[in-house]
């Protein structure tokens, strides 16, 4: 009774199965759980009856009602806490199972009565697992081991690694039945991120906001989910599986083939069962155990010897020649038990599209024979008609792409498995790999995509990213091009005739040449490369025109050119088809680089433009253009080094006031794509100077929260280009000459962000997060230590100290919020609450023990946080502290059980949500309207003194990027003079004092700064001489400061080259009695025009001789930065101050900074040895502190941390003392 046997020991294992997930209750706990539920009316169990079943000790099928008895028991029987899986439990499911142990027991029954020899029987049950061990093993020998061969570059020799595919492989998502639209990879990541797109005038024709909005709606309303689990729930026993080409479809089926035959476990890896990228996390594929997967190729079953055979004919077609299906007796018995899942594997790859169809027909004719089976069916999206399948109620889910923790998880499985035994290279690797995808956009977009990410991975181990990328990009082009369908897959063209011909002659360079002249039609046309979109008869006409030249006739070279159009789209995964006729690159990164690569071609083959044309004609007038950044890079590190350094040496010399920040951080990266950086050491030293003074200009024009980290230099941008950098690159050095000096004095975050980028490892980043000059400073270093060091102990520590130890209160808070902003496991958990609690009762500021309760409010919110709260505000000594507890406890008491999150603050001044509302109400204006419409309504207000309109629209050209408003507000006032003169006289009364002002605004007031600063600006747009000499007028004779400066501020801005301007200001610079307007215009004048003699030596002689210490400590500082060369620098700052001359303590600081900086100890030390001012002092310490070694004062904050504890516990000691002797 063979097939008896095997049935009864199938039936027990997948009942000790839901036993174990129930937590392995024992036999009476479930006897008396049925025999509670019986009371109900259900079948009760016996201890005996439920170690039978495990057992499988039953000599007959049990009762349905004895199993369906089992498996609610162990369901009520398991933990709250982990409760047993649906899918293991499922009625549908295991009645299909009961139904096949019932089968299989009456067809042993008869198979005994029925036999004429014992011999036949006793083999019939060893020959199928016989079967399944032949068929299991050729899986692992098929789809074990990745093929790298086709993805690896045919100038790659190394010996590549062997990979298996159960070491790498991460489990992707799909969403179930999502719109067919086709859209690029960028606009799509906008839709899903929720980012804004652009306006329809912008778009892709035959692509819409309304359309976009709509296809964003129905994404959110198909969350995403794991293909493990969709294929193993009970109703999906029909699914189709769409994805685009290198989505994984084959590799999903290879995998559960594996998986189920039992190729593909898990043993010995450490599996995180809560890792998104895990073998099966949640283990969804047991509720398949027992079923035995096929796969079905369908490109095979397409030649023409099968078009007239079955499904079957095929798989023991298989089994005779290749092993990789079951014999036909075995076959037919599991397809008849429902024990098959068949995977019929790349539908698009049937090219004749009616045989695909009859394909598509006899699919679902297979799977009504087979009900009980499951089948799965694998198809690119485009060319997919879903009407045969849709009809035979087959599920559609398409397969998303990966996510960043998935590609983190495979970027990790893939180098560990590639560097065996080298944990160090592996380390190293993964955090160039994971650094690229992070913080280069072109890279992630790509590494979303199975297979272009296996590209980057293995590419990755032997050059680096993102500097390389150029030859990575190319390597992944020509695989989808030229290389995938006919090497990795075997496919040949469906084409036949003289079209056949044609595309046979285009190897893989003219096709890649091909896609260059596209790339440059694109380029060129109405789109340009922000648009990556182009019209199909535009494509038809590059490629047209290539063939031709190619000496294919005319008539044969159109339908060749349309058919390439249809390749690369349906077969290449390279273009996409909005719509509307409009067509586009999937992937933005291949329109970047193959610009790119076209740029290059023409210059260094075609010699159609010498260098500097190149620099000045085609890459500088683009430099303003964001979307044109990547292809500036790309060409950065193509170009010989001194083509890359004239276009360094052009954006660091042509970068005008408005677009400077932009321009050298584009210099900047340009600089990290260069391989022999040290041919350009001095572009190098150039292009920090310039940033250098750029930082220090910010601190000079805003006083900077903090806590606050904007700065209109994009640091975000340049972080990973700098920490590109060896130790040894030249600009490394003069940086953090700088910073040590000078620049850790500075309020805002941006020049601690860029020192901590050059600073590969932790204890200087340590060093200026305690000792930094300023607290903006060693904020910014807690930020880095948290972003780059989360799971160190060490970092930890380290900000704790800074929350305990720093002087500054901000920096307290700050050390706070940064670390509750990443969850805590368990263990540290309530360590963190513990200090917390601490720091709520022993900080000496009232805004930081305010933090700590609000960060336990958040991340406890319970009955010890409550008591703790009441506490506190009954005992703490301060009303705000007090008061702020007392709220506490009342949000605490209005939470719903399990609701956690309160936000930890009110949304600050620079909140992007608390603007928007303000500015909604503020502007009152249809946000449709144009532009022009939107100005004349504005001054419309304004006559009325409605002058909150035009306040808002003025105020809206620094928030966002708003060109359109500027120049439509330009245009009106200079076709309506009245206007301009309207502004004109309403500016200095505004300036004077308040007016009727309106009305009530719900997120600020009105006032009259705000007014005339308004009338100023708009006036400043206008590029006349009456409107020069308005502003002139207001800049010398008015009787209000700001209004002066601000006056002077758009001079300089607008009419930077005209001399009357450039007197004036040098004058008020001179002369003026205002100590606050000489310091304003000198600062303008400096920062705008740093070359000009006449502005040198103005400052030159304010640092000498200005009256007020504030001018002069700003003129010291600017000379000793940007005029080292002057002939009296030593004198001027190595002399002592004269008897009876004021000297400020700011002053004496920057004397002391400018000698640091330039190396004169010796002066150093004899002025700080006579130095009398504490602050000064203390000052001078930090720059030697940084300066000598930030590296070697790590450990210093940690003496330093033990040093504060012994003293509290030796104080606690003596208050103890003391109290036992009273």
């Amino acid at each position: 009774m063979g097939r008896g046997d095997e049935a009864r020991r199938r039936f027990a294992e997948w009942l000790r199965e839901v036993h174990r997930a129930a937590g392995t209750p024992s036999g009476d706990e479930l006897a008396k759980d049925s025999a509670r539920a019986a009371a109900g009316g259900g079948r009760t169990l016996s201890s005996s009856t439920v170690q039978r079943l495990l057992a499988a000790d039953f000599v007959r099928p049990p009762d349905w009602d004895v199993v369906t008895a089992f498996l609610d028991g162990c369901v009520r029987c398991a933990p709250l806490s982990k409760p047993v899986p649906g899918a293991l439990v499922d009625r549908e499911l295991w009645k299909d199972r009961h139904q096949q142990l019932v089968s299989l027991y009456e067809a042993a029954k008869d198979h005994g009565r029925n036999r004429s020899g014992e011999k036949e029987g006793e083999e019939d049950e060893p020959a199928a697992v016989r079967a399944l061990e032949t068929y299991a093993r050729r899986v692992r020998e098929s789809y074990g081991r990745l093929d790298l061969e086709v993805l690896t570059p045919d100038n790659d020799q190394s010996v590549q690694p062997n990979v298996e595919l159960r070491e790498v492989f991460v489990v992707p998502t799909v969403r179930a039945d999502p719109p067919p639209v086709e859209l690029s990879r960028e606009l799509m990541a906008k839709l899903l991120e929720g980012e804004e797109l652009a306006p329809d005038g912008e778009l892709p024709p035959g692509l819409d906001l309304e359309l976009l909005d709509a296809v964003a709606e129905e994404y959110r309303q198909r969350p995403e989910e794991n293909v493990l689990e969709v294929l193993a729930r009970a109703e999906n026993r029909r699914v189709v599986l769409l994805g685009d080409p290198g989505a994984g479809k084959s590799t999903l089926a290879h995998y559960l083939a594996l998986y189920l035959t039992g190729s593909a476990g898990a043993e010995g890896h450490d599996i995180n069962e809560h890792d998104p990228g895990g073998h099966d996390p949640g283990g969804h594929l047991a509720a398949l155990a027992g079923s035995v997967p096929l796969v079905v190729e369908l490109r095979h079953y397409a030649q023409p010897a099968w078009r007239q055979k079955t499904f079957e004919d095929f798989l023991e077609h298989l089994w005779a020649t290749e092993g990789m299906s079951l014999p036909g007796p075995v076959l037919r018995r599991f397809l008849g038990e429902g024990r098959v899942i068949l995977v019929f594997d790349g539908l698009d790859e049937i090219f004749d599209p009616e045989f695909r169809a009859e394909t598509a027909r006899r699919i679902a004719g297979f799977a009504a024979r087979h009900e009980r089976c499951r089948v799965v069916v694998t198809s690119r999206v485009v060319g997919y008609q879903r009407q045969a399948l849709d009809g035979a109620e087959f599920a559609h889910y398409m397969i998303q792409d990966l996510d960043t923790p998935r590609i983190h998880a495979f970027a990790r499985r893939w180098f560990t498995n590639a560097c065996p035994g080298q944990p160090a290279l592996t380390e190293q690797l993964l955090t160039r790999f994971t650094d690229a995808v992070a913080h280069s956009s072109s890279v992630r977009e790509l590494a979303g995509n199975p297979l272009l990410l296996t590209i980057l991975a293995i590419l990755g181990r032997r050059q680096t990213l993102p500097r390389d990328r150029h030859g990575v990009y190319q390597h992944a082009v020509t695989v989808l091009v030229a290389r995938w369908d006919r090497d990795a897959k075997h496919l040949t063209t469906h084409l036949s005739g003289p079209v056949a011909d044609a595309l046979d002659v285009l190897g893989q360079e003219e096709r890649l040449e091909m896609l260059r002249l596209l790339a440059r039609r694109m380029q060129e046309g109405a789109g340009g490369i922000s648009g990556n979109y182009i019209p199909e008869r535009d494509i038809e006409d590059v490629f047209r025109q290539y063939l031709q030249l190619c000496d294919i006739p005319p008539d044969v070279a159109r339908r060749a050119a349309r058919a390439m159009v249809q390749q690369l789209r349906e077969r290449n995964f390279i273009l996409a088809r909005y719509g509307g006729g409009a067509w586009g690159f999937v992937h933005r990164t291949f329109l970047e680089y193959l610009a790119a690569a076209d740029i290059v071609h023409r210059y260094e083959h075609e010699r159609e433009w010498t260098p500097q044309a190149l620099v000045t004609e085609v890459l500088v007038p683009r430099a303003a253009d964001t979307t044109w950044h990547e292809v500036i890079l790309l060409l950065a590190g193509q170009l010989r080094e001194r083509d890359t350094g004239t276009l360094v040496d052009s954006l660091v010399a042509s970068a005008p006031s408005i677009d400077r920040p932009g321009r050298l951080a584009l210099a900047l990266r340009a600089l990290a794509e260069v391989r022999k950086i040290g041919v350009l050491a001095a572009q190098s030293t150039a292009v920090v100077d310039e940033i250098t003074h750029l930082l220090h200009e910010e601190s000079d024009h805003f006083v900077v929260d903090y806590a606050y980290s904007h700065s209109v230099f994009p640091t975000k941008a340049v972080t990973p280009a700098l920490a590109s950098f060896s130790e040894y690159w030249v600009g490394r050095e003069h940086y953090l000459a700088w910073f040590h000096v000078w620049g850790q004095s500075l309020s805002g975050h941006a020049p601690t962000q860029l020192a901590c980028a050059l600073h590969r490892d932790m204890p200087a980043v340590i060093a200026y997060a305690r000792f930094a000059w300023s607290p903006g400073s060693r904020i910014a270093a807690l930020t880095v230590l948290e972003e780059r060091w989360s799971d160190s102990s060490t970092a930890t520590e380290v900000i704790k100290t800074c929350a305990v130890h720093d002087e500054n209160a901000a920096v307290r808070i700050a050390a706070l919020d940064t670390l509750c902003s990443a969850p805590a496991g368990r263990g540290q958990a309530e360590g963190l609450r513990s200090f917390l609690e601490t720091r709520a009762v022993r900080d000496p500021a009232p805004g930081a023990r305010k933090e700590a309760l609000t960060h336990l409010l958040h991340r406890h919110p319970d009955d010890r946080s409550r008591r703790f709260f009441e506490d506190r505000a009954l005992r703490d000594r301060f009303d705000a502290v007090r008061a702020q507890a007392e709220v506490l406890v009342d949000r605490l008491a209005g939470l719903e059980p399990g609701e956690e999150e309160w936000p930890l603050r009110a949304p600050g001044l620079f909140s992007p949500s608390r603007w928007t509302v303000s500015r909604a109400d503020t502007l009152g204006l249809d946000a449709e309207e144009s532009p022009e419409r939107k100005v004349e309504r504005a001054l419309t207000d304004w006559r009325s003194e409605r002058y909150e309109t035009l306040v808002g629209l003025i105020d809206s050209f620094d928030s966002f990027d708003s060109p359109d408003f500027e120049q439509a507000l330009s245009s009106w006032l200079q076709s309506h003079p009245d206007d301009l003169r309207m502004l004109m006289r309403d500016a200095k009364p505004f300036a004077g004092g308040p007016r009727r002002l309106h009305p009530d605004l719900a997120e600020r007031r009105l006032t009259h700064t705000l007014a005339w600063a308004t009338a100023l600006r708009a006036v400043s747009l206008v590029p006349s001489d009456e409107a020069r000499d308005f502003l002139i007028g207001c800049a010398k004779d008015s009787d209000a400061t700001n209004l002066r400066s601000t006056a002077a501020f758009h001079l300089s801005k607008t009419w930077a080259d005209d001399s009357s301007v450039r007197v004036l200001l040098l004058d008020i610079a001179h002369h003026d009695a205002v100590p606050a307007l000489r310091l304003t215009f000198l600062q303008q004048l400096a920062h705008d025009r740093p070359h000009d003699p006449a502005v040198r030596e103005a400052v030159y002689r304010s640092a000498v001789g200005d009256p007020d210490a504030k001018v002069r400590t700003f003129a010291l500082r600017w000379v000793a930065q940007r005029w080292p060369d002057h002939p009296a620098y030593r004198e001027l700052f190595g002399s002592d101050v004269p008897d009876g001359a004021l000297s400020a303590p700011g002053e004496r600081l920057a004397k002391l900074q400018a000698l640091a900086h330039r190396g004169h100890t010796a002066e150093w030390d004899r002025q700080l040895a006579r130095e009398p001012d504490t602050s000064v002092r203390e000052g001078a310490h930090r720059v030697r502190l940084l300066q000598e070694s930030p590296e070697r004062l790590a450990p210093a904050v940690f003496h330093q941390r033990l040093l504060s504890g012994f003293r509290y516990v030796l104080k606690d000691r003596a208050r103890g003392r003391s109290r036992l002797e009273s």
